[in-house]
């Protein structure tokens, strides 16, 4: 292997991949921490996080990720679809119904989600990392076994791939999202509107697989793209809507703001401060 590559293939080796790649380094979501924008630089053998202002070497940023601790989780008593996905450290260890851990409630919460909406899509995954186990909301991809991972100090993906939900819709329009809580929310946003949720779903969980489009594309006569406002989501967007004359841009509806899981918690903002102006 060559040194150069060391940290990314340390990094693939846990299922987090590059949110941005460029010629000569790649940027990531900050594995450790909370990262809503990607901000951690990694360049030959070298890792810099802009957020932090730290970095090192690879056994700097091995000791790094042993510091989220506080997603530990201990054994559970109960094993239900305990799965075969493992590499040469993580460990897929089983699924759950979302809903009866209360930790990653809490999590759903704060991003303005119900259990009742992430449990159309996502499952309760716990895995673990050597003698570590973690918890996380997980939502499928289209490869057995893998998922892309959320919690509060961790955006992730144990395996890779897109995530893609037929609804069994008419229409025959797809709407398209950049991450798991972009489309969780328009879901949440939306749930009493059928029209507007009329369509199948496809979310990249990383713009790197945007071109993967091409497998569905064909089977629609609408595309709605839901992508982040930021200049990488923009890019995207662009060159999607010049490769599809289908398609459209449907990050006007949030164009004051980053994604949509910004537009649902700025909308629940205005509704609990309309309510409490009226007692």
């Amino acid at each position: 292997m060559n040194h150069n590559y060391v940290i990314e293939a340390y990094l693939a080796s846990k299922g987090i991949f590059p949110a941005k790649r460029y010629k000569h380094y790649s940027i990531y979501h900050a594995p450790y921490r909370a990262d809503r924008t990607p901000s951690m630089k990694v360049e030959n053998d070298q890792w810099f996080d802009f957020g932090l202002g730290e970095g090192g070497g690879l056994k700097q940023l091995q000791k790094k990720m042993n510091e989220v601790t506080n997603l530990f989780h201990h054994e559970a008593t109960d094993k239900l679809e305990v799965a075969s996905y493992s590499d040469s450290t993580i460990k897929l260890n089983y699924t759950k119904d979302i809903g009866t851990n209360e930790v990653l409630n809490q999590y759903l919460r704060s991003r303005g989600i119900s259990t009742q909406i992430a449990k159309k899509y996502c499952r309760e995954v716990y895995y673990s990392n050597g003698n570590k186990k973690f918890f996380a909301v997980g939502l499928p991809t289209v490869n057995p076994n893998s998922f892309a991972i959320r919690n509060k100090d961790f955006k992730g993906n144990l395996g890779s791939g897109i995530s893609f939900f037929s609804n069994g819709c008419v229409a025959k329009r797809l709407l398209v999202f950049e991450g798991c809580f972009s489309m969780l929310s328009y879901w949440q946003l939306f749930k009493d509107f059928q029209n507007l949720l009329n369509g199948d779903v496809l979310v990249f969980n990383s713009l790197s697989n945007k071109n993967k489009i091409e497998k569905y594309a064909s089977s629609y006569h609408q595309i709605s793209l839901f992508l982040d406002n930021d200049l990488a989501g923009q890019n995207a967007t662009k060159e999607l809507l010049s490769k599809y004359k289908y398609a459209e841009d449907a990050s006007l509806l949030y164009e004051n703001v980053n994604d949509m899981n910004d537009h649902l918690k700025e909308w629940n903002d205005m509704v609990s401060t309309i309510k409490f102006n009226r007692r």
